[in-house]
């Protein structure tokens, strides 16, 4: 079904904006980045050649990070989820699956990134892994996922200068004069 959408004239201005600042080949991926839609598909791909207890808890752990409000984005070359600052497009976490596994890395306060959490799957046996512990349970693994979302999130994102800007001031109820 092909369908045309007409746009204001401000609002095709502003998307060709953003497509040249990012470098990007379409008005619809600018749309598709600005709406977080393009990984859904991919992922639901990506994951579904492991194991059903690993793809579940990779699908529940994405789930959890819509409250960090990162910026997916999938990487079938290396078969990794990349999960972006919204603004400079850093990437604060990714998930990466290979060979009947996967691994969760994020940045640590020191701005490197470090392994999380994990899940693999040998000889019909499905174990789950994370930073602190081996051999634990898929809903810890998606906690781990989800508190370092959280904590990465905090560190890195309310720690940057373009925050000091007059948006954010508003937006943390400060008058600016």
């Amino acid at each position: 079904m092909d369908t045309t959408i007409d746009l204001d004239d401000d609002v095709s201005l502003a998307v060709r904006r953003m497509q040249r600042a990012r470098g990007l080949d379409s008005a619809s991926e600018v749309l598709r980045r600005e709406l977080d839609l393009a990984p859904d598909a991919s992922v639901e791909k990506l994951v579904s050649s492991l194991p059903g207890e690993l793809r579940a808890a990779i699908v529940v752990a994405d789930e959890t990070t819509t409250d960090c409000k990162y910026v997916r984005d999938v990487d079938q070359t290396v078969q990794t989820i990349l999960y972006r600052e919204p603004v400079d497009e850093r990437v604060m976490l990714e998930l990466t699956i290979e060979d009947g596994s996967f691994t969760v890395r994020g940045l640590d306060a020191a701005g490197s990134m470090v392994d999380v959490a994990g899940g693999r799957a040998e000889d019909g046996q499905v174990t789950f892994w994370t930073a602190a512990v081996s051999d634990v349970e898929a809903d810890d693994v998606v906690t781990a996922f989800h508190e370092h979302c959280k904590q990465t999130y905090r560190t890195w994102a309310f720690q940057e200068p373009w925050l000091s800007g007059c948006g954010v001031a508003k937006w943390k109820g400060l008058k600016i004069d």
